[in-house]
């Protein structure tokens, strides 16, 4: 009898007990908004407006804030990831592209596209304690698990800007191929994955991934992809790096390189233009952006086709995902 109501309790708290799912945080550019989506029922749960046309976004360690960079007026908006509001703006420089936060959570970098800068925020007081000068247009940004080291892509300059953290100096540029766009590291720190977009003015309509060895800072193969790749992601393995990439008749696809060849071995079709892309936390699912469709694309890397498409707002551009 006792172990008969044991089994009923324990069946009871099972049943009812409270899943609790990681959450996916959008910005979208368009429409001044971040739409976060809850990854077991895979819909949009809630919208966080925010200021002057969002484009990038970072958490920090602790996911208790996300940092929201705005392109408009140069405005970082802080969103309070427990309450899901905004809890704090301020102004870094003119037309803020990306932003970051060091794995140790000390910093934020924040590109600032017009002014050839890069804002270093000290995230314990929320004061910029640096403004480095960058290369031509930087960009997006990849910090080393160490929190070390800073890369940052210069969209014009054709290169890389390698940003010691201990004197939030520049003590490196690294050549790389035309229009260079995102950017990876991988798990371990040992490489960077660079996706170099070229250009819409350039005929030659053609791009590439340049795998960077971090401890020379050297380039060690370049990958060709055909006609423009934009966002890069290292699966949490490390063993491969997906790869958006607009084709040109503008249908998207996902590229997937295998690391231990740095091949490319598929691709998978997607919407139109996508960008930006995300692992969940198991390496299990990719999700992916398309900025013309407003669509977030779900991909089961296992299969590598798509498994599920979410609306979200206008213009989707940077995702980080909040952890249960």
């Amino acid at each position: 009898m006792r172990k008969s109501a044991l089994s009923s309790l324990m069946v009871f708290l099972l049943s009812n007990a409270i899943v609790f799912a990681d959450e996916l945080y959008v910005v979208n550019n368009m429409t001044s908004d971040i739409s976060i989506i809850d990854t077991t029922s895979k819909t949009v749960i809630k919208t966080i407006p925010v200021p002057t046309s969002p484009i990038g976004i970072a958490l920090t360690p602790d996911e208790k804030f996300a940092y929201v960079s705005g392109a408009r007026g140069g405005i970082v908006s802080i969103i309070d990831t427990t309450s899901n509001t905004v809890v704090h703006t301020f102004k870094v420089g003119n037309m803020t592209a990306n932003v970051a936060v060091t794995p140790d959570g000390r910093y934020a970098y924040i590109t600032n596209f017009s002014d050839k800068t890069i804002s270093v925020l000290d995230c314990a007081s929320n004061a910029i304690i640096a403004i480095i000068p960058g290369g031509n247009l930087p960009n997006f940004l990849a910090i080393t698990p160490d929190s070390s080291f800073v890369y940052v892509t210069n969209l014009s300059g054709n290169d890389v800007s390698v940003i010691d953290t201990r004197t939030n100096s520049i003590i490196d540029t690294i050549p790389v191929n035309r229009a260079p766009n995102g950017i990876a590291i991988s798990p371990d720190g040992k490489f960077a994955y660079v996706v170099n977009s070229n250009s819409q003015h350039i005929t030659e309509n053609k791009g590439s991934v340049s795998i960077i060895d971090l401890s020379t800072n050297t380039i060690i193969r370049n990958i060709e992809l055909r006609p423009q790749p934009i966002g890069v992601a290292v699966s949490p393995n490390g063993h491969y790096v997906y790869v958006t990439n607009k084709t040109s008749n503008q249908v998207g696809t996902v590229m997937v390189i295998d690391t231990t060849i740095n091949a490319i071995v598929t691709a998978i079709p997607v919407g139109n233009n996508p960008g930006s892309l995300i692992f969940s936390e198991d390496g299990k699912y990719i999700y992916v952006e398309s900025s013309a469709d407003n669509l977030i694309y779900i991909i089961d890397t296992s299969l590598n086709i798509v498994t599920k498409t979410i609306k979200v707002g206008g213009f989707p551009r940077g995702m980080v995902l909040k952890k249960s």
